[in-house]
């Protein structure tokens, strides 16, 4: 056997390894036993069957039984010797018979060269959130809208109203799929109905009928209605005024489990700057994460960044389920181009990995099923009272071990943080 090296990355070691006809001979010879051993073959007892039998009637199990053991034998000497510590099992191509021989590629990954900077002494910056008081006035604005009524008009309709319509759609005189609405309600002003209806809705009484002509642009999201023209009928059944509460205690205990107005504005702001603060939170992790990241290299290992690609899609895909979206072509893509949509926050997701987990490592970080166990009983997003229920559930899908990696991640994040120089910069959002 001779092997040499034919490509090299940072990440990546591919060798054209050769084994010649001696070895390939053994390799089948020994295939051959152990086939034979393996079958049933009337008339012939078993290891005992005839070498011509055996390879006219089981030829392509001693292929690649002596295939396997070759591609075997390879990879362990040119792991043993190059010293090579491969981050996934190593992967075989290009296998090709030359003569008694034969030859293979070998491509060996390999975790990128981590070179830690002084992670111990970071110099961050943390926003530190006001929150104003035109923040707060704004949230409860928000909810007095909630709590609005609608009482009838009792005039011709302005912009800001309310209009329950129905209304009955072609385009060359036919319906088309969302053509028709019944009950339906418009804010006029708001962008609720095209702009064409809310237009034409202005001055019209209850019980009035118009007809009205609606252009669809060129780039709508559906192909049939694209570039074309709906004639629409509308009724107006009620046209309605917005009536807010008063702006007082009353209101304030209405809204909330509050004593009064200003025990309202209190709980608002308390929401907010914890609202604030998290946000705040988030973004100085995201920053030590950019300064750490300088300690990785722009290369990393390739299938594990496929393998993270398909984790994010699957995960996207299920997002979007939740969201009513069955499936991904209705987004107008298909699975390969959606999966490719991940690709940047893949590659950043595997290079901050690699990273931390570097840091934990020289920091002795460990997480144990006990701490793992500790987190589901703590968010416990899917199996409500039932963790254990939860972490079999973790387990049989394989999420078990990565949720491990996030925990050492985190902690790792978390050292580097507490260790780190911050200075907080107000900002009034």
């Amino acid at each position: 056997m001779k092997y040499a090296l034919s490509e090299e990355k940072s990440c990546k070691r591919v060798f054209k390894v050769e084994m010649d006809a001696a070895e390939c001979a053994q390799a089948r010879e020994r295939a051959r036993q152990i086939v034979a051993e393996q079958v049933n073959l009337p008339g012939f007892r078993r290891g005992k069957i005839p070498t011509q039998v055996l390879e006219t009637r089981f030829g392509k199990q001693v292929e690649d039984e002596t295939v396997e053991a070759l591609v075997g034998k390879g990879a362990t000497v040119v792991l043993k010797e190059t010293g090579l510590e491969p981050i996934t099992s190593p992967s075989v191509s290009s296998i090709t018979k030359q003569g008694d021989g034969m030859s293979f590629l070998l491509t060996i990954e390999l975790a990128p060269q981590i070179v830690l900077e002084d992670y111990k002494s970071l110099k961050l910056i943390r926003d530190a959130a006001i929150v104003r008081p035109e923040d707060v006035d704004a949230v409860i604005e928000n909810v007095r809208h909630r709590f609005a009524t609608f009482p009838d008009a009792g005039r011709p309709a302005r912009w800001g109203d309310l209009a329950v319509v129905d209304y009955d759609g072609t385009i060359d005189g036919a319906p088309f799929e969302g053509s028709q609405g019944r009950d339906v309600l418009v804010t006029i002003g708001r962008g609720e109905a095209m702009r064409e209806v809310e237009q034409a809705l202005v001055g019209r009484n209850a019980g009035e009928k118009f007809g009205v002509k609606v252009a669809y642009p060129a780039d709508h999201a559906s192909k049939d209605l694209a570039g074309k023209t709906a004639d629409l009928k509308v009724a107006v059944k009620e046209v309605k005024i917005q009536k807010l509460p008063n702006l007082d205690d009353e209101f304030a205990r209405s809204a909330g489990n509050c004593t009064g107005l200003t025990d309202l504005r209190n709980q608002v702001r308390g929401r907010l700057k914890a609202e604030k603060d998290k946000e705040a939170a988030t973004r100085l992790r995201a920053t030590a994460v950019d300064r750490l990241l300088r300690s990785a290299p722009a290369e990393v290992t390739p299938s594990i960044i496929e393998e993270e690609m398909n984790y994010m899609a699957v995960r996207g895909a299920e997002e979007l389920g939740r969201q009513g979206v069955r499936q991904v072509e209705q987004l107008r893509v298909n699975p390969k181009q959606f999966r490719e949509i991940f690709r940047p926050a893949a590659v950043r997701a595997v290079r901050e990995a690699f990273v931390l987990e570097a840091i934990a490592r020289k920091e002795g970080v460990q997480i144990g099923d006990d701490d793992i166990k500790r987190e589901i009983a703590v968010s416990r997003p899917e199996g409500g009272d039932n963790p254990e229920k939860l972490a079999a559930t973790l387990k049989s899908q394989g999420r078990w071990e990565r949720l491990r990696q996030k925990l050492v991640q985190d902690k790792a994040l978390d050292l580097v943080l507490a260790r780190a120089e911050v200075v907080e910069r107000e900002i009034r959002l």
